[in-house]
């Protein structure tokens, strides 16, 4: 199997456009990168059990921060060799690093 390799990365506002050396276009949005982030503490949440009964909020007038309702947007994003991209959220998450075969798998 050939290496994955990208002729253009960009940020069209709402999505992360990968364009890869074979031709495919991939357009990934920021939540669905955000989602799926392959950091050690999101897998653990994600492999973790769905609860049977939903947990009832204690509050139902709970007061958000305004930057919760605002979608997820990229704050930093950065070439780890030339194998990934480190990219940080406007949640704060910023220990996702997205190898090039984690991406390419995303956007399918």
């Amino acid at each position: 199997m050939e290496a994955l390799s990208l002729e253009r990365v960009a940020n069209t506002g709402e999505t992360l456009e990968l364009v890869w050396a074979d031709g495919l276009v991939q357009h990934i949005t920021w939540s669905d990168l955000r989602r799926k982030c392959p950091c050690a503490v999101c897998q653990v949440e994600r492999e973790k059990p769905t609860p049977i009964e939903p947990v009832k909020p204690a509050n139902l007038l709970a007061v958000i921060d305004r930057a919760e309702t605002l979608p997820i947007r990229p704050t930093s994003f950065r070439a780890v060799g030339n194998y990934a991209y480190a990219i940080s959220f406007s949640d704060g998450h910023s220990s996702g690093i997205y190898s090039l075969s984690t991406l390419r798998q995303i956007g399918n």
